[in-house]
């Protein structure tokens, strides 16, 4: 991860993303958030990932507590030119729990998140060359209020206007603490 924007937003680069397994240090550890990254030729895409984070480590540093977990994300991207129109209506969603047993976590229509100029804003702002970057958008309150740390998570962007949708899911794999 290059670096923190703010408590919701975080930005990483292209090689901490990973995919299905996800290795975080502690048992409390859990988050989403929508993922805009641009390609190699200056593109802005789309994708849907989690800002996995360790929440007990997070009351002594968000940076660390983020360094701390992988970033899986979609296998797929889209193109924010081919979304960007109805933007708010893109709906994020995330699911939380036991294998077979995980329950909605997380639902919310984009327009609760930054916009894609925002986004690109603050990156610009923070991290002036950030070709190979990835930036989370934020993180959506968590239904009923309190965290899952469940072993499985799962996440979609549904798009209701051209009928697809994004996903990622991974299984959580806590590390063994090191002196």
């Amino acid at each position: 991860m290059v670096g923190e924007l703010g408590t919701s937003h975080a930005y990483v680069t292209a090689s901490s993303v990973f995919g299905a397994q996800s290795r975080v240090r502690g048992e409390q550890a859990a988050l989403l958030g929508a993922d805009v990254s641009r390609a190699a030729d200056g593109r802005w895409l789309v994708g849907v990932g989690s800002d996995h984070t360790d929440r007990a480590l997070e009351s002594q540093s968000i940076a660390k507590a983020k360094l701390s977990c992988d970033k899986p994300v979609s296998a797929t991207f889209w193109d924010l030119r081919d979304v960007r129109e109805h933007w708010d209506q893109l709906v994020l969603t995330a699911w939380a729990g036991a294998p077979g047993a995980e329950a909605t976590y997380q639902s919310a229509h984009l327009a609760d998140l930054m916009t894609p100029e925002a986004i690109r804003e603050e990156l610009a702002a923070r991290v002036p060359d950030s070709d190979d970057a990835a930036i989370f958008s934020g993180t959506l309150p968590v239904i009923g209020g309190e965290f899952n740390y469940g072993s499985c998570f799962r996440a979609e962007l549904s798009d209701p206007v051209l009928g697809r949708s994004l996903r990622c899911s991974y299984r959580v794999s806590v590390l063994p603490e090191l002196d």
